[in-house]
């Protein structure tokens, strides 16, 4: 009679840990789904930047969803949980080069739009024609 309640005790905590792992599994999954979408959007298409939006909100909730299950239920993973994850953080890192490298031609990009402007102010300064003479107009 004792070691059938002890069996049916270690059988409650082994379904617990396939549960939890299958859950985190399933969420990994899902990450990995989104992170891909991510990596293939063109991001110097305006349009694509509301579905990075959407994407990274869904990558969020996510990881949220993650941090619940392991905080709730906390197991060993299995190898192949392991490497769905690690495989997962690979393909952050992945999206997270490409989000820069994006940012960083944001960046020169409005640099130059600031530096052709400055320059077309420079040459539309209003000038003033004094003996022959053209002044700049000073204020």
């Amino acid at each position: 009679m004792g070691g059938s309640a002890e069996e049916s005790e270690e059988k409650r905590k082994v379904d617990r840990m396939t549960g939890t792992d299958e859950r985190i599994s399933k969420c990994l999954r899902a990450m990995e789904d989104t992170i891909c979408e991510m990596l293939k959007l063109d991001l110097d298409k305006e349009a694509e930047l509301g579905r990075l939006a959407d994407l990274q909100s869904r990558q969020e909730q996510l990881k949220m969803e993650l941090e619940e299950v392991r905080r709730a239920d906390y197991h060993p993973l299995s190898d192949e949980t392991k490497q769905l994850a690690d495989h997962c953080l690979r393909l952050q890192q992945e999206l997270i080069g490409k989000l820069t490298v994006c940012r960083r031609q944001a960046g020169e990009n409005l640099s130059n739009m600031q530096k052709t402007r400055q320059a077309k102010r420079r040459y539309n300064a209003a000038y003033i024609q004094t003996a022959g003479y053209f002044v700049d107009k000073h204020e």
